[in-house]
């Protein structure tokens, strides 16, 4: 309920812009530059770790368990992809009991 009032609001208005500027200012200094992977994921996944207050882990690592556990979670049921999924909720559970 805390992290939800307009001081904590302001803080992450704030953390948002300076993300959103160091991702752009990184994509200014290439030739190329892919919106999705390179600018959305990585500021998405970065405002919800600090909105819940969890250190950000290495985004790579973060988008193939979440991916993975994704997979599993899909309504179409893919037995191959179970075995995996559950190793990357696994992989999630620990990183957050760190």
């Amino acid at each position: 309920a805390d992290a939800f009032r307009e001081p904590k609001m302001v803080e992450l208005q704030q953390f948002i812009e300076n993300e959103a500027d160091q991702l752009l200012d990184i994509a200014l200094a290439k030739s190329s530059f892919e919106v999705q992977t390179e600018f959305s994921y990585p500021l998405a996944v970065k405002t919800i770790c600090k909105a819940i207050g969890i250190t950000c882990p290495d985004i790579t690592w973060f988008k193939s368990r979440t991916k993975k556990l994704a997979d599993v979670l899909d309504l179409g049921y893919v037995p191959d992809a179970y075995a995996p999924g559950m190793d990357a909720l696994n992989d999630l559970i620990d990183y957050l009991k760190e």
